[in-house]
């Protein structure tokens, strides 16, 4: 059984409808909240402090809950009771500089905080990027949208290269996403290529979007009211917002509304160096009314996130793993979020399988040339594909089809191991292999397919077979000497062993 599992089997979790919440053993430790359950594997962390670490930071099981995320850290300004029954209290730690700067930034200088609630500690950088994912909910929503103060959180992040206005010149990174003119979130995720504005997530920023025009928000950003696609009610009354409140109903107490699952992302580290970030929420001027932050699990991770997706080009008539010689092929696309400074270089290994990558297949660029040279990673030569440094998205394709080479060879496999290179800080967090299928052209004369019939574009379609006869003119058995008769006029011999 999972230790963790058995930990929670055997740990009481505190609970209201579906979401539950625990800071009994293990969970009462910074060291084991970070390593155990923000962080993924490959981030070496320490130097973990707190404040309110017994009151308001603990586990959340979220399985079950309209949160957004199973299972994660909470930080809580009414304590871990809040989410669940409703209510609690906090940390009663007034006073916290980086929170108060925050208040600043978001139009409310001067104003004091309460229940400061904060979990920080070291990483060293694997790449030039960090990224985590989270929530913010509050019980200031709505009643308290666009008011003149409201509860504050942060994520503030120090280090090498950062110069910022908050403690240790660090910068928040807890910033809205841009719309990019999407409609509400599910559009937004479906369509939105990584751009962030430049104002922190708040409950002045981030909300129902219904306070149009009004000062207190638009002096902040003129266009909150866009930001609304970010934003669920939690009240299930007459619901405001784009948004359709996430099921199950009433599964987290306490917050009238919260952001959706938002990523807090930023690019320009330097490869293995030591990071501090701090991560910090609390209540403005009062306590009466808490707020919470939900960090899911293994989200937090700083390393080049390269995704491989593979686009058929014979149309889904098999799977985009199918390569057919001599008709159509397969797009592999290479996607990068944030290389702002490296070029990121990644081998394409073809050394594997038993179709040969020059006699049985090619793989090139859209245009037709051939892929890159490097050394790799042991020191021999082997192709290679360039993804270039970009702020945005990268992206790279390469096209793998087989050659039409008309013998009857049966099924053979194409297997590719893709390494990073260069690029990356640790090039052995990032590989993959690619498997697959490289078959004669008969498999789609033998399902009723042609070329012309499966709607194939921008490749070539080879002679087709009309049939095959024997020496005196009959139908040709399967072993023997045959005539292959092709449709463009052209007769070939052969002489088939079975």
């Amino acid at each position: 059984m999972n230790k963790l599992l058995l930990l929670l089997l055997l740990t009481p979790l505190a609970n209201y409808s579906q979401i539950a919440t625990t800071n009994n053993a293990p969970f009462n430790s910074e060291e084991f909240l970070v390593t155990n359950i923000l962080l993924d594997s490959s981030v070496s962390s320490s130097n973990f402090s707190a404040i309110g670490l017994s009151d308001g930071i603990g586990y959340f099981d979220g399985f079950n809950a309209n949160i957004g995320f199973e299972e994660g850290i909470i930080l809580s300004t009414g304590g871990l009771s809040f989410v669940t029954d409703g209510f609690g209290s906090g940390s009663g730690v007034s006073g916290d500089d980086d929170l108060e700067g925050a208040l600043s930034a978001v139009g409310m200088p001067g104003f004091s905080v309460n229940n400061v609630t904060v979990l920080e500690f070291d990483f060293v950088a694997n790449s030039e990027n960090i990224k985590f994912n989270y929530v913010f909910g509050s019980m200031e929503y709505s009643s308290y949208t666009c008011s003149q103060f409201n509860d504050i959180f942060g994520f503030f992040l120090s280090g090498p290269g950062i110069a910022g206005p908050y403690t240790n010149n660090a910068v928040n990174i807890a910033l809205v996403p841009d719309p990019e003119g999407a409609v509400d979130y599910e559009d937004w995720l479906a369509n939105n290529t990584g751009l962030y504005t430049n104002t922190p997530v708040a409950i002045n920023t981030i909300n129902d979007g219904e306070m149009t025009d009004d000062p207190d928000c638009n002096s902040i950003d003129p266009s909150f009211e866009d930001y609304n696609i970010f934003w669920y009610d939690n009240d299930y009354g007459v619901v405001e917002g784009v948004n359709q409140p996430p099921s199950p109903e009433f599964t987290v107490a306490g917050v009238t509304g919260f952001t959706a699952p938002l990523t807090a992302v930023y690019n320009g580290l330097i490869c293995g160096e030591t990071y501090h970030i701090k991560l910090a929420i609390a209540d403005c001027l009062d306590s009466a009314l808490n707020s919470a932050v939900f960090l899911e699990k293994n989200s937090f991770f700083s390393h080049t996130p390269i995704t491989i997706n593979t686009i058929s080009g014979i149309n889904n008539v098999f799977s985009d793993t199918l390569i057919v010689e001599g008709c159509g092929g397969t797009e592999i696309q290479f996607s990068v979020f944030g290389n702002g400074d490296y070029d990121i270089v990644l081998e394409v290994n073809t050394a594997m399988g038993s179709a040969e990558y020059g006699v049985d297949y090619e793989i090139n660029y859209e245009d037709g040339s051939s892929l890159d040279q490097c050394i790799n990673n042991s020191g021999e030569l082997s192709n290679c594909i360039t993804i270039p440094a970009t702020s945005g998205v990268g992206e790279v394709s390469i096209y793998l089809t087989g050659v039409a080479d008309l013998l009857n060879e049966g099924s053979e496999n194409i297997v590719l191991n893709i390494n990073a290179i260069d690029g990356v800080c640790e090039p052995s967090l990032f590989n993959a292999e690619m498997v697959f299928s490289l078959s004669d052209f008969s498999i789609l004369e033998e399902a009723g397919y042609n070329c012309n019939n499966i709607g194939i574009t921008n490749t070539s379609c080879f002679k087709q077979l009309l049939g095959t006869i024997d020496l005196f003119g009959r139908e040709a058995t399967n072993k023997g000497f045959q005539l292959h008769i092709y449709d463009d006029g052209s007769v070939e011999k052969k002489y088939l062993i079975q």
